[in-house]
């Protein structure tokens, strides 16, 4: 069975060797790669070519810069394996990677007289700057590696997909690269995506086509590591973030509409695209937040107005944080911390600010009135929580997202 792999390739030349290497080094070999490169003005382009010249499976296709959706189209468009996956240009996967989705076909082969529009992932690893690799894993839902069918589907994955109880917490993942499709079935989903869309690409695309799925299926493990860099998409404020996460909300919840989906289940969809927006609004547009309410500071409902803030927190929505608290009016940025920060310094990217990054041990001889975990999954919010009392952070002090707001429309 030939698979696709479709990588998207924008001013990378710093990352794209050790991606492409990892995808031709595959236990799996009955591939053909497809380089897209997206309007490339560095070296990217070039040495994706060279690639290409050495190894016939790969395929790069060179085009005007058009965006993540417009490369992702292109690639699935020009794809002729039977399944597809996408890799980002500045990640990588260990070797077995796809050879652990395949497997699963074999193992099932004797069961179904046909083959399930998806298999989806339990964990990835995010590999961070500074060396540090954290895996993502969760599986509270209690799947098992299978393919599941529409009964099941809607017994055992909904649940593990929408879970609307816990903020942006879900055993299943979000990303698309943590997913090999049917090709014809990603088409679908992939080519109704406006391309201006530049936040939540991948959000756009998995929603649907998870809950459109008549067969879905899941392994617990696989090797994807996703780069955590300070300078990608979802790191960049700008002017037009909250047009971005307009056109999300649009897409999605015209989607739901349109869709064929019990009114029941429908509900709970759109509960999980409303934290879904939120996210992408704490990740990018934090200042919309903190102005939509006159005496705390959104969502954390226990921060009102005048509050000295301490952030602990420093990713992407605890970057985004500490900017729109310091360029607000209503609030005081009273510093920041992070379980990364070390006695000798840290550096978040290119990313700066007055004020600086304590360890952790010393953020009680700080005067605040609150400080708010700038985290957007629970049990992390939770391990840190119990950590900061340890270093005798005070309980009445420590601020965790209050979860009810984010059920509000969010525009």
């Amino acid at each position: 069975m030939l698979i696709s792999v479709i990588v998207p390739v924008y001013n990378i030349e710093k990352y794209i060797t050790e991606c492409i290497e990892s995808i031709q080094q595959q236990t799996y070999s009955e591939l053909e790669i497809i380089l897209v490169d997206d309007g490339s003005t560095d070296e990217s382009g070039k040495i994706c070519d060279r690639y290409a010249a050495a190894d016939s499976r790969i395929r790069v296709i060179h085009k005007k810069n058009g965006g993540l959706v417009s490369a992702r189209k292109t690639g699935i468009n020009a794809a002729k394996g039977e399944y597809s996956l996408y890799v980002d240009g500045d990640d990588w996967i260990d070797s077995d990677y796809i050879e652990k989705f395949t497997a699963l076909f074999l193992k099932h082969s004797d069961e179904f007289a046909f083959k399930p529009d998806l298999i989806g992932t339990l964990s990835l690893y995010k590999d961070y700057e500074d060396g540090r690799s954290i895996k993502r894993y969760e599986n509270k839902h209690n799947l098992i590696e299978k393919i599941y069918e529409e009964e099941e589907i809607q017994q055992y994955i909904y649940p593990a997909f929408i879970c609307t109880e816990n903020f942006f917490s879900s055993d299943i993942q979000y990303n698309t690269y943590a997913y090999v499709y049917k090709t014809s079935y990603l088409k679908k989903f992939q080519n109704v995506i406006d391309n201006n869309i530049a936040i939540g690409e991948d959000i756009a695309c998995t929603i649907p086509a998870v809950f459109s799925a008549k067969s879905i299926g899941i392994i617990k493990k696989t090797g994807y590591h996703y780069r955590m860099r300070s300078t990608s998409m979802t790191h960049i404020h700008d002017e037009k973030s909250m047009e971005r996460v307009h056109l999300l909300y649009d897409h999605l919840s015209s989607w739901l509409n349109e869709s064929r989906i019990d009114d029941g289940y429908k509900y709970e969809i759109q509960r999980k695209i409303r934290q879904v927006i939120y996210f992408c609004m704490m990740c990018t547009a934090a200042d919309n937040l903190i102005d939509r309410s006159a005496d705390f500071a959104f969502p954390y409902s226990m921060v009102k107005n005048g509050s000295k803030i301490f952030v602990y927190g420093l990713g992407t929505y605890g970057q985004e944080m500490i900017r729109a608290i310091d360029s607000s009016e209503r609030f005081i940025l009273a510093g920041c911390s992070d379980q990364a920060v070390k006695e000798d310094g840290y550096i978040i990217g290119n990313y700066n600010h007055r004020y600086p990054e304590l360890i952790p041990q010393h953020i009680c001889n700080i005067d605040f009135d609150y400080l708010i975990i700038a985290v957007t999954r629970k049990m992390q919010e939770n391990q840190i929580k119990d950590e900061l009392i340890k270093v005798s952070v005070r309980n009445e002090k420590i601020a965790t997202i209050d979860s009810k707001l984010l059920n509000e429309s969010p525009f």
